[in-house]
């Protein structure tokens, strides 16, 4: 049996229909039963748990040779990194409690440092907490940003014409294709094929900046001459919270934004790097789809 937590997900979903195809017994984990229906549709056994308990993770993971863990995004808490430290301790004495032997755990470029990369602070403190279990085989994939994160800019490309973040315009930045992930996660989760804790850094086929990010979306939405603004803390966070983000959340994001300028969100020294498939032109066209359906 092979636990999935937070399978309706971007990537976890993925991963947990990659495991089906290998003839695998997956377990998927999740908040609401209803949108766990389409999984068990696909052979997969329905857990509907809650990542801020341990005797809920302790339950899901009961039978279990290996998981996927994460922490799931969670927009409506005031203080999020509660949240992920509860989530943290939680995750880690489930699966200390299961004498689960093999994890794969989905955190995040720039998780080796214990601050100044806003919510990723939180992947760092879960990093350590599984590295502490005794006889736990960890494989910690440190992921690039998600591609999926610029359809939150459809709008802004729609109604003003621009893709602006508080990104440099010329730094290179590692992004990475959701699905990519879940299916690289699927594979390491069925070979079991990592020891003691691994950190593998997952990007796509080439570093890329923001300016060659919005050439491609642009050139998706018939917009080849798509300008990138790189806004100003100041607006940057005044947009967030218009979005609708708690305060702390859009504070933590733009301390991520800070890290990434600072050079923090690079790969580990002496750690793995493997680039996946997916260009930034294939996510585009999905961008393109969006933007039209928003019309």
């Amino acid at each position: 049996m092979h636990v999935v937590f937070g399978i309706t997900g971007r990537t976890a979903g993925v991963a947990a229909r990659a495991l089906v195809e290998r003839s695998t017994r997956v377990r998927g984990v999740g908040r609401n039963a209803e949108r766990l229906r389409p999984f068990v549709d696909l052979g997969i056994e329905a857990f509907v748990g809650n990542v801020e308990d341990a005797t809920s993770v302790q339950h899901a993971l009961a039978g279990a040779v290996a998981a996927y863990l994460l922490i799931p995004p969670n927009f409506a808490v005031d203080d999020f990194r509660a949240f992920q430290r509860r989530a943290a301790d939680a995750l880690a004495n489930g699966v200390a409690k299961a004498a689960v032997r093999h994890v794969v755990l989905l955190s995040s470029l720039g998780a080796n440092h214990p601050a100044g990369t806003g919510p990723i602070v939180g992947l760092h403190e879960l990093e350590q907490r599984l590295r502490g279990i005794p006889r736990l085989h960890v494989l910690s994939i440190r992921a690039g940003y998600f591609m999926e994160n610029f359809l939150m800019n459809v709008e802004m490309v729609r109604t003003m014409g621009i893709l602006g973040t508080p990104a440099p315009r010329h730094a290179p930045l590692g992004l990475i294709a959701a699905a990519d992930i879940g299916r690289y996660a699927a594979r390491r989760l069925h070979a079991l094929d990592f020891n003691g804790f691994e950190v593998v850094n997952l990007i796509g086929p080439s570093l890329l900046t923001m300016e060659e990010v919005a050439k491609a979306l642009g050139q998706a939405i018939g917009k080849p001459e798509l300008a990138y603004v790189q806004f100003s803390h100041e607006d940057a966070k005044k947009g967030l919270l218009e979005a609708g983000l708690k305060p702390q959340l859009a504070a933590l994001y733009l301390e991520m934004h800070q890290g990434a300028a600072a050079g923090l969100l690079q790969p580990e020294p002496g750690t793995s790097v493997v680039n996946t498939d997916t260009p930034i032109q294939e996510f585009a066209q999905a961008f393109g789809a969006a933007y039209r359906q928003a019309a």
